[in-house]
């Protein structure tokens, strides 16, 4: 794949699998957007996304991102990433953005859990440096933990909606959560006790597998 590249996906079910593309480069593509045309259309299943360098621009948009029960992307050692998400679904993380330091914009997008091998999943765990707005995203748990323990990661949350327990929402509220900003965001309790719901993607669309992964 070259910098600056395109893909540009159709309707219908996808796989995308770098592991032999950065194995005989080594380095991740720069500039790389792939498109697809619609959250509800195409679904793209991600497997082994994953760099030990710099990812200097990854944008997705209009695509379902099936995360195949790991991580969008796991950047491994002192691995950076630059990251942009437009009308996009993420689901069937385990963690959704797992690594060192990232910086993250969504716009008209949707986090949900409850799909793939793990009925809920945890958001961020990013050990070291983030940066992450969101505009006009729905945020849809039970998740394990919403935002890791990180003095060094900045949150900016516009006009979102969050679904998930009173726990995780108190810690929004409240500003427990480290360099949690939120401005024109709803939020709608989940019960405590209540277990994830276990999602299928054929419930988005007919024409995806029954199984979230």
């Amino acid at each position: 794949i070259p910098d600056g590249a395109t893909l540009a996906l159709p309707a219908g079910s996808h796989v995308l699998d770098l592991r032999r593309i950065l194995a005989r480069n080594r380095t991740f593509p720069r500039d790389l957007l792939i498109v697809g045309v619609g959250m509800d259309a195409t679904l793209l299943k991600v497997r082994h996304l994953s760099s030990d360098g710099e990812v200097a621009s990854l944008t997705f948009r209009n695509v379902t991102l099936d995360c195949d029960s790991d991580s969008l992307i796991r950047l491994e050692g002192r691995a950076t990433a630059t990251i942009r998400l437009e009308s996009c679904r993420v689901v069937g993380f385990a963690v959704m953005l797992d690594g060192r330091t990232a910086a993250m914009y969504a716009t008209d997008c949707r986090f949900e859990a409850g799909y793939g091998h793990y009925a809920d999943a945890d958001l961020f765990s990013v050990r070291r440096g983030f940066l992450g707005r969101f505009e006009n995203c729905t945020f849809t748990g039970p998740f394990r933990s919403v935002f890791d323990p990180n003095k060094a990661a900045t949150y900016h949350f516009a006009r979102c909606v969050f679904h998930d327990t009173s726990a995780h929402l108190a810690r929004l509220r409240t500003g427990a959560a480290n360099g949690v900003t939120l401005a024109d965001c709803s939020m709608f309790e989940l019960e405590e006790a209540a277990k994830p719901i276990q999602r299928s993607l054929s419930d988005i669309n007919p024409n995806w597998p029954k199984r979230g992964s």
